[in-house]
């Protein structure tokens, strides 16, 4: 008889080899039975996750009763950068690019077509950028804008402060000025001191 503490192995007829016995049924059931109570009086033990951190790209899960689950190795994608893009370049999927204030993923092989396409590229960073460079033949000088400067006459011209050294003017009856830190002096220019682009 079996003891009612601990339920025993169950009798099967194709490990005995012969049918079983009424005694060999009746003790599967009260296995059976008494394994069943012992689920529903005793509640099983469950661990909920109470922490997740990621080292690296190993994932360790801690349960809610100090079980240590991992550390649990995560894929990481491998990013080719390339540099600024360019048209008609061939680009594999995850090959990373600069195009103007982004930063773009490719999603999938292709090559690139001379007016930017977005479609198979994929933001992954953004920034404030210049706006970019035509592509194509560079722009015609842009037309000379006329400088305006403050018309003032000799007795209205104002006195500034060193700091204030190169300010333009244009005085009545003598023509342009500028200040020298100390007073107000005339700009001449000749053939042979051309003004020098900055």
């Amino acid at each position: 008889m079996l003891s009612e503490e601990i339920p025993g192995p169950l009798a099967y007829r194709n490990q005995q080899g012969r049918p079983l016995t009424k005694e060999e049924l009746n003790s599967n059931f009260k296995n059976l039975e008494m394994r069943l109570r012992a689920l529903e009086t005793s509640p099983l033990r469950t661990e909920g996750i109470a922490q997740v951190s990621l080292e690296g790209n190993q994932l360790v899960l801690v349960g809610t009763q100090g079980t240590r689950f991992g550390p649990l190795t995560l894929p990481s994608p491998s990013w080719e950068p390339r540099g600024r893009r360019k048209a008609d370049c061939f680009y594999q999927t995850r090959d990373v690019v600069q195009y103007g204030g982004q930063l773009l993923l490719c999603r999938h092989p292709h090559t690139s077509a001379a007016p930017f396409d977005p479609s198979p590229w994929k933001e992954i960073l953004s920034w404030e950028a210049p706006p970019l460079p035509v592509e194509g033949p560079p722009p015609p000088p842009a037309e000379a804008v006329p400088l305006t400067l403050p018309l003032y006459t000799q007795t209205m011209l104002p006195t500034l402060a060193p700091w204030e050294f190169g300010k333009l003017v244009f005085i009545v009856d003598s023509g342009p000025g500028y200040w020298n830190e100390t007073r107000w002096a005339p700009l001449v220019l000749t053939q042979s001191q051309p003004v020098q682009e900055i």
